[in-house]
C-alpha cells in the first residue's frame, strides 16, 4: 500500500484539533473542580447541551451571516453566553444551597443532572447525527 505523503500535513493538523477539542473539555472540567471542590458529573453533558444550542442557532440563522461573518461564528457566540449562563443558574441554584452538605450528596445531586441533562437532549433533539451548515469548501479526494 502506498503512502499519500502530502496528506500528513492535513492528517496531522485534523489531529492537534481533535485533540484541542478534548484538550479544552479537560481544561475546563479541572478549572471548575478547582473553583467548586467537587467534581461535576453533568459537566459533559452541560458541553454537550452547549454544542447542540450552537447547532440549532445554525440552523435557524442559516448558512452565512450579514456582512460575510459566517452565522457558525455568531451561533457559537450566543451558545456560549446561553450555555454559561445556564451553568451559573446550575451553580446558583442546585450546588451553591447544597455547599456545606456532605460531599456524597454534591456527586448525587450532580449525576442526577447529568441523567436529566442527557435524557433532555435526547427527547428534544433526538439519536441521529447532527450536520452544521457551514460554506461549502473544495473537497479532498
Amino acid at each position: 500500500m502506498e503512502i499519500n505523503w502530502d496528506l500528513i500535513p492535513l492528517f496531522i493538523g485534523f489531529g492537534v484539533i481533535q485533540g484541542s477539542i478534548i484538550a479544552l473539555g479537560a481544561i475546563g472540567l479541572s478549572l471548575l473542580f478547582k473553583t467548586v471542590n467537587f467534581i461535576n458529573f453533568a459537566y459533559g453533558d452541560s458541553l454537550a447541551l452547549g454544542a447542540f444550542i450552537v447547532w440549532q442557532l445554525n440552523q435557524v440563522l442559516g448558512g452565512w451571516g450579514v456582512a460575510e461573518v459566517p452565522n457558525i461564528i455568531i451561533s457559537v457566540i450566543v451558545g456560549l453566553a446561553l450555555v454559561g449562563l445556564i451553568g451559573v443558574l446550575f451553580h446558583k441554584y442546585l450546588f451553591r444551597p447544597l455547599g456545606s452538605a456532605n460531599p456524597l450528596v454534591m456527586l448525587i445531586t450532580s449525576v442526577g443532572l447529568a441523567f436529566i441533562l442527557r435524557n433532555a437532549l435526547l427527547f428534544i433533539w433526538g439519536r441521529e447525527p447532527k450536520n452544521f451548515l457551514l460554506p461549502s469548501q473544495q473537497g479532498l479526494h
